[in-house]
Formats: C-alpha cells, structure tokens, sequence
C-alpha cells in the first residue's frame, strides 16, 4: 500500500483528537448543533490533508 494511506491512518484520529480540545462552540448559534459537527468533520479533512501531503512531499525529498 501506499504510505499516504498509512498517513492518513495516522494523522485522521490525531487531528480529530486536538479538534476536540478547542472549545469552538462558542463562535456558533445555539442549537446549531448539525452545523457545528459538519465543521468539525470539514476541518479535520482539511488539516488532514495539509498534514499528510507535507510529511509525504518531506518523505520524498529526504529519499535522494
């Protein structure tokens, strides 16, 4: 497999897991619930991804 997968493997739950210490609520309407969810789910693909092509795109320069 490739190794982007094994990143994301990684990175996913690790970025879910700092999300959660952040108290975003706050900037939200009460009641909001859904919507905040859905942010939360679109910031963690988000972070994820900057991540995951960084460490991959340092992974191939550190080959040569």
């Amino acid at each position: 497999m490739n190794i982007r997968f094994y990143l994301y493997f990684l990175i996913v739950p690790l970025t879910i897991w700092s999300l959660l210490s952040l108290n975003l609520e706050k900037y939200f309407k009460k009641g909001h619930v859904n919507q905040i969810k859905v942010f939360y789910i679109l910031i963690t693909f988000a972070i994820s991804y900057l991540v995951v092509n960084f460490l991959y795109d340092f992974y191939l320069v550190s080959k040569f």
